[in-house]
């Protein structure tokens, strides 16, 4: 049969065909002892299947006639194993039985299997061709495609042909039960053209699953002859190439894959439709493109963007809820690009890389105050609001497929923490980020999420308010008299005692800060030294910076001193306005460093009385001085 024949039989019965796949192998030709191919082909051809059969079924019977290959001693294998990790992950899950790769000795043809336990076997022959002749990259993308071949047979279990058709050989004496189960069996497929047609879809999914998992599926594809399939059947015994009654030819294979791509890069205009709906700002349009999108392609990044579309829809029912814009942002990352690209030679190299869509504190202390405030306000309320909830669910639910397809994919797990966050689960944002941070131990965004999460739930589990920010129910905003309990220096709500000098004017004395919001707060202080000094500020702070939280006062201060002049004890006052501008340093958990440059218009004099005349006495005062302030949160 030609490749275009074989194409045209292939395309009228897979428009008849809707039922699942069976399984067959991928090697184009069975050999000798090996791995006793026959046991499929005798059982779709309806021959009485041997009891002892149903021991192959199990890895244990092959690792028993052939061994297994050690990853632990064999750096092929092992690299096997990682491939293997990274295409499973990617490929659907509708097994009855987790997949596992076992990697088998032998000598003959390359071999690569599917069986009913979940194992995907492959000869160290058959793993030794596909880096034959070619960098390790291509290797990778060649092993990645067998691997996806044959979970595509476990997904869609590729099995029940072979039960059904020893159950028709165990009913042989009965021509009743033969002759219905017959008509069954030949009504679900039960032909060779049908075992085609299963394999030939298993390449279908094959090649989707490599390209989820990153690998590159112009290796398997190619053009003309320069393809996987060719490749492959080239180093098998007998070479044969051209097709038989069961097998398809690895010309038709081939067209076949670049024919079933056609649908997935026809369909890349959806993602790139939800890309632009996203950036516009109109996400429920861009959750109907990625729900079209996903239908051909569920790809890592399409989840990850269909569940960010989600996550801002609940933001903006939260703002919808208080009112006002939410006053906070969490890091979040949108992913342009679709490892689907790879599939369209003209688009391969397009796209960019995940983009941060919300800016990343340096120091998450000012995410944390504005948090506070937004509860305290009566965002708390808001934060279990049905609706918002039911947005962030959604956003959970398709964050943690993204995360399923590739453990290693950061901007699903930055998405995810962020949506935990939200949702009231610090816990489990937690654990996410800490999980992340062993990938990416410098990422802003993890480290910002954890420690905000952290904040969260240590605030939430005070024994003093356990409730101050847990979502368990829904209730009003805290009353003014409610006060909060949380290990960071100087938080919303707290009061802190501490020591502050005039380095200038060489006064020291005790301070106390009371912060009843997290950008606004109040510092009254006293000095003695050269002056006694009284001083009260209002003080605004405002994001923190490479871990320093900028802030600017504007008080009233008063300066006394006693002092003789002339013979006269003389006491000299000075009463005025002060600004203030400088930083605050958390040193601890509840001890923080603020230090500014303060300015007064203070003029300190005194007219005194000598010899029956009034002189003008002026004090000395530096009206441009440095104070330190070491302040300790005491709740």
């Amino acid at each position: 049969m030609t490749a275009s024949g074989a194409m045209a039989c292939v395309r009228n019965s897979i428009t008849a065909m809707t039922t699942g796949m069976v399984r067959l192998r991928l090697a184009a030709r069975a050999a000798g002892r090996l791995l006793l191919p026959g046991i499929w082909l005798i059982a779709l051809c309806g021959t009485s299947a041997h009891a002892a059969d149903l021991s192959k079924d199990q890895r244990q019977w092959w690792i028993d006639s052939y061994g297994a290959v050690d990853a632990s001693t064999d750096p092929l294998a092992a690299r096997a194993e990682q491939i293997f990790g990274r295409v499973a992950a990617a490929a659907d899950r509708k097994g009855n039985w987790p997949p596992k790769l076992v990697v088998i000795g032998g000598t003959g043809d390359p071999y690569a299997l599917a069986i009913r336990d979940g194992s995907i076997l492959l000869t160290l022959e058959g793993l030794k061709i596909c880096y034959r002749n070619a960098p390790p990259d291509v290797g990778d993308s060649r092993l990645a495609f067998l691997i996806g071949h044959e979970l595509a047979h476990l997904a869609k279990d590729d099995f029940w042909h072979k039960n059904a058709f020893a159950t028709f050989n165990r009913y042989k004496n009965d021509a009743q039960v033969r002759r219905s189960l017959a008509s069954q069996l030949e009504k679900t497929g039960g032909s060779p053209d049908f075992v085609k047609i299963q394999e030939l879809q298993a390449d279908s999914y094959g090649i989707m699953y490599m390209t989820m998992a990153g690998f590159d599926p112009r290796v398997i594809i190619g053009q003309d002859k320069d393809d996987f399939f060719q490749f492959w059947v080239a180093q098998i015994a007998g070479k044969r190439t051209h097709g038989d009654a069961v097998h398809v030819s690895a010309e038709a294979r081939a067209e076949f894959v670049r024919t079933e791509l056609q649908q997935f890069i026809g369909s890349l205009a959806r993602f790139r439709q939800g890309i632009r709906d996203y950036r516009s700002g109109d996400y429920q349009a861009s959750i109907h493109s990625f729900e079209n999108f996903i239908e051909k392609y569920p790809g890592r990044e399409v989840y990850n963007d269909l569940g960010l579309s989600h996550y801002q829809l609940a933001v903006q029912a939260l703002s919808a809820c208080s009112a006002r814009q939410l006053p906070f942002k969490l890091p979040i990352t949108l992913d342009p690009r679709t490892t689907a690209q790879r599939l369209d030679p003209s688009t391969a190299a397009e796209g960019d890389a995940p983009v941060r869509d919300e800016p990343v504190r340096a120091d998450p202390q000012g995410t944390i105050g504005l948090v506070d405030e937004y509860l305290k306000s009566g965002g708390v309320a808001c934060w279990a609001n049905e609706s918002s909830r039911a947005g962030l669910q959604e956003a959970i639910r398709f964050l943690e497929e993204a995360e399923k397809k590739d453990a290693a994919y950061l901007p699903a797990r930055i998405n995810l923490s962020s949506a935990l966050i939200l949702s009231g689960n610090y816990a489990k944002a937690i654990s996410v980020t800490e999980e992340a941070l062993k990938i990416d131990p410098t990422s802003r965004e993890l480290l910002h999420n954890k420690a905000v999460a952290e904040h969260l739930f240590a605030r939430k589990n005070t024994p003093e308010n356990p409730d101050a920010l847990g979502l368990v129910r829904s209730r009003p905003a805290p009353d003014a008299a409610e006060q909060e309990n949380g290990p960071a220096a100087l938080p919303a709500g707290s009061l802190g005692i501490g020591v502050s000098a005039d380095m200038g004017n060489f006064t020291i004395g005790p301070s106390i800060q009371w912060w009843p919001v997290a950008s606004a707060g109040f510092q009254a202080s006293y000095g003695r030294g050269t002056f006694t000094t009284y001083s009260f500020r209002g003080l605004v702070r405002f994001g923190a910076v490479a871990g320093v939280t900028p802030y600017a006062g504007l008080g009233y201060l008063s300066v006394q001193r006693e002092a003789n002049v002339l013979g006269a004890d003389t006491t000299f006052i000075g009463r005025g306005g002060e600004i203030s501008a400088g930083a605050i340093l958390p040193l601890s958990g509840r001890i923080s460093l603020l230090a500014a440059v303060t300015a007064n218009n203070l003029r300190i004099a005194e007219t005194v009385s000598a010899g029956g005349r009034g002189l003008p006495v002026t004090m000395t005062w530096n009206a441009l001085s440095v104070t330190t302030t070491f302040v300790y949160t005491i709740f």
